[in-house]
């Protein structure tokens, strides 16, 4: 199996609702990639997290009065609820909160996993899916994977080599990487639709790990730069990528 291929069925997977053969095929990718073994260990911690934390909560007297007079129920002296609906429903809210939180990262979360993508494709010997200075190629091949076709600007006459692009994840959103030389710096550039994934501005100007993380709106698409280059190169960077981008 491929990694678009695994990425949806490792909740299954980790819920032991896969067949015997798709078991194994996931166990086998999990094994040599990181992403996806990083993304299970942490759902493993933050699922042990909710087991480990007490569900059962006294109802504060002014919240038995307010549930009381909205419904309509008759005073007494004591209040009871349905503890297992109760439960569920809290069940069901802290699931919610869980998918909201990997659709809508917060700004920390949100840069360390850009920043954490661009190391691992640096480290990785497979760090292009499609390796091509030319934006006719790499353009075509991204908008034939993802659902939108993300700008691709050509940046050769400003010292910035394309080197070509990926597939990658922001959270559980899939987005275009496209992968620039400045120099003996890399650049990624993780682009997505601008109603996928919000992008909260206070992720502006982060250097999570010694890398700047900085960030653009364009019409239709919002960016994020990655580099270890200084901060002014990559904000002299961004803007030439913008410049182009919006022509």
């Amino acid at each position: 199996m491929t990694h678009d291929d695994v990425r949806p069925l490792l909740d299954a997977f980790l819920d032991d609702e896969l067949d015997a053969a798709s078991t194994r095929a996931v166990e086998a990718h999990v094994d040599g990639c990181e992403a996806c073994s990083t993304w299970l260990e942490r759902r493993r911690a933050l699922i042990a997290t909710i087991r480990a934390t007490p569900l059962r909560r006294t109802v504060p007297d002014d919240l038995a009065r307010r549930i009381r007079h909205d419904t309509g129920a008759p005073s007494r002296g004591t209040f009871s609820v349905s503890w297992p609906a109760a439960l569920a429903a809290g069940a069901l809210l802290a699931m919610s909160g869980l998918f909201v939180g990997q659709q809508l990262p917060g700004s920390q979360g949100l840069a360390e996993d850009i920043v954490s993508a661009h190391v691992r494709a640096t480290l990785s010997p497979h760090s292009l899916d499609v390796a091509s200075s030319d934006h006719h190629t790499v353009k075509p091949w991204l908008s034939a994977k993802l659902p939108f076709s993300p700008p691709v600007p050509e940046l050769a006459d400003h010292g910035d080599a394309l080197l070509g692009g990926r597939l990658d994840y922001v959270g559980r959103t899939r987005v275009a990487a496209l992968v620039y030389q400045h120099d003996n710096h890399s650049v990624d550039v993780f682009v997505w639709p601008a109603a996928a994934l919000a992008l909260p501005r206070s992720i502006a100007e982060r250097s999570p790990d010694g890398y700047h993380v900085i960030t653009a709106e364009i019409p239709e698409f919002r960016a994020v730069f990655v580099s270890d280059m200084s901060a002014d190169e990559l904000a002299a960077f961004r803007q030439r990528w913008v410049e182009l981008a919006t022509r």
